[in-house]
């Protein structure tokens, strides 16, 4: 009798001999974020008589709160560090780490010591294009502020108390910008890295910015291109969406996401199916929908314990099936050590969870009657442990994962969906 879980465990160790080979240009989302603890002697020597703020505070709620740029008042707190944030960001530094070509832009970020050395940065200098590193200017900066329970501060002769920790997230504004066609025009050759990882669209605010985006889109290097979503803005979505998905060849999404993309798109029956029945065959039958209404080579769906992913036959599914495996293992390490140090996986232990084993059950028994011919005991063993499947003119491949107790790590899902993307691209 097949041992699934044996199978899938030894898979994770057979891909420890894989190595990331490959380069990628990131872009847009990478900015500073700045921490800060709530200091009572500070704060009375300068209060900041924000409302969102002080609401938080009084009740110990979460609040994320939108600033205009020199709203937030630094010297009202205590800073603690800070870091770059943005899954733009968090990508190039993590293939730089690993010793691979590492290429960022971003009208945001003006913090050079945030990058890692190897991360390189287009720029145009005497009308040529060039490569080179990132000074140290003003961009923009996000700020979280930590306060502890059963902390005061005294605003306007009222005293405000903390009844629980908690933190504050404000969110500077900023405009949209895309990379500007003459550095896609001159650094064209330079620009074309292995993959082109494509994030921040969520920035959109008007339609009349899709024009010219386009333009610039459609410039893009023609080697893989890959969108990780992020919600968009409601008033710009269901123009922009198609709009991004004709110049890109794969995107990554979550389960929640992936429910809003169908919503937006008008499959709303398949999004609400979805919905009440999580599992890794409808999710598969959404990503199918995705995959065939834009013409994607891959679309790529990252849960709770398992990943799945739909790829035309242009893909390779054992490299998309070993390059997930390896990704994920990778990320378990990030998520657990919360490290920014190249990621040595050689000697990760995980066992696979149950859940994702559990979906690999669900999954074959939801693809065998669409099968031409149903699996016989030995095909579905084949098929539980090969993780793909082939149908009409696509590959369903499925990887069930370990879960980790993760700490903070912004980018997460972002570092193993381009890493995945690394991985096959070696």
């Amino acid at each position: 009798m097949l041992n699934l879980r044996d199978v899938w465990n030894e898979k994770y160790v057979e891909v420890k001999k894989l190595k990331l080979k490959s380069s990628v240009f990131s872009l847009i989302t990478a900015s500073e974020k700045q921490f800060f603890t709530l200091d009572e002697s500070l704060f009375s020597k300068h209060p900041f008589q924000q409302n969102d703020f002080l609401d938080a505070l009084s009740n110990g709620l979460f609040k994320q709160v939108f600033l205009e740029p020199g709203e937030f008042s630094a010297k009202s707190f205590r800073k603690d560090s800070s870091t770059i944030q943005g899954d733009a960001g968090v990508v190039v530094n993590h293939f730089a780490r690993m010793g691979c070509e590492a290429i960022l832009y971003s009208p945001y970020l003006a913090q050079g010591d945030l990058l890692e050395k190897k991360v390189k940065i287009p720029s145009i200098v005497k009308g040529k294009f060039s490569l080179g590193s990132l000074k140290n200017e003003s961009g923009v900066t996000d700020f979280e502020v930590k306060y502890a329970m059963g902390q005061k501060v005294s605003v306007g002769g009222k005293v405000i108390q903390a009844p629980r920790s908690n933190k504050v997230l404000f969110k500077t504004n900023r405009s949209f910008e895309f990379i500007p066609e003459e550095l896609l025009k001159k650094g064209k050759k330079q620009l074309s890295a292995k993959v082109i990882f494509l994030s921040g669209f969520e920035w959109v605010s008007e339609k009349k910015q899709l024009k010219d985006l386009e333009k610039q889109l459609a410039l893009l290097p023609k080697t893989f291109i890959h969108w990780e979503y992020s919600p968009l803005q409601e008033k710009v979505a269901k123009d922009l969406l198609p709009l991004v998905l004709k110049h890109v060849d794969s995107i990554a999404l979550n389960e929640r996401e992936l429910i809003d993309v169908l919503n937006l798109i008008g499959l709303k029956a398949l999004s609400k199916e979805i919905e009440a029945k999580e599992n890794a065959f409808t999710i598969y039958q959404g990503c199918l929908k995705l995959l065939e209404k834009f013409k994607l080579k891959r679309v790529h769906c990252h849960n709770l314990g398992y990943h799945v992913c739909v790829l035309s036959k242009k893909m390779n599914p054992d490299k998309t099936r070993d390059a997930l495996t390896a990704a994920s293992l990778m990320a378990c390490v990030a998520a657990e050590k919360n490290t920014t140090s190249p990621i040595d996986f050689k000697n990760a232990v995980y066992e696979v969870s149950e859940t994702g084993l559990n979906q690999v059950w669900i999954f074959e028994s939801g693809i065998d009657p669409l099968l031409p011919k149903k699996h016989s005991s030995k095909d579905r063993k084949a098929f539980l442990a090969r993780g793909w499947v082939e149908l009409k003119d696509y590959y369903a491949v499925i990887v069930p994962t370990p879960i980790v107790q993760a700490k903070v790590f912004d980018g997460l899902g972002a570092i193993a969906s381009a890493t995945a993307l690394g991985f096959e691209k070696s």
